[in-house]
């Protein structure tokens, strides 16, 4: 009898492992050479379907079917994010801890930690970062 393995989870399984298996995916279907320009709208477009599930939502969010469906979502949003990465070469860890650095600076546990919600500092820090840069394509 062949030995079981667990099933995939965060606790398992690495960044590096989801983005091997995407590209294998991608490349058994001829899908490796997509536009980044694609990938970004398909983003944005899954990103709605996960919030489609909250819209006018007064009922309880965690029943299991409710779960399914955003966790499809938000593997589907996932998906799209590493393609987005493996096509304009993008390493997603040195991209997260880059911008997390620079947010823990333009946020900072002086002005931002629980308990404390400081919606005027959050507003002037947001107006002084739009008005220093072109662009507010860095948030």
């Amino acid at each position: 009898m062949p030995a079981t393995s667990n099933p995939p989870n965060d606790t398992n399984t690495t960044l590096q492992n989801i983005k091997d298996t995407i590209a294998v995916y991608q490349a058994e279907r001829g899908w490796d050479k997509l536009d980044p320009r694609d990938l970004a709208i398909s983003i944005t477009i899954e990103a709605a379907e996960l919030m489609e599930h909250y819209q006018w939502e007064n009922s309880d969010t965690t029943s299991d079917d409710h779960k399914q469906g955003i966790a499809d979502e938000l593997a589907d949003i996932l998906t799209y994010c590493i393609e987005f990465a493996l096509a304009t070469g993008i390493d997603i860890s040195s991209a997260f801890h880059s911008k997390l650095e620079r947010v823990k600076q333009k946020y900072p546990t002086t002005l931002f930690h629980p308990g404390h919600l400081n919606a005027e500092a959050y507003r002037n820090i947001k107006k002084a970062y739009r008005s220093d840069e072109p662009s507010a394509s860095n948030e």
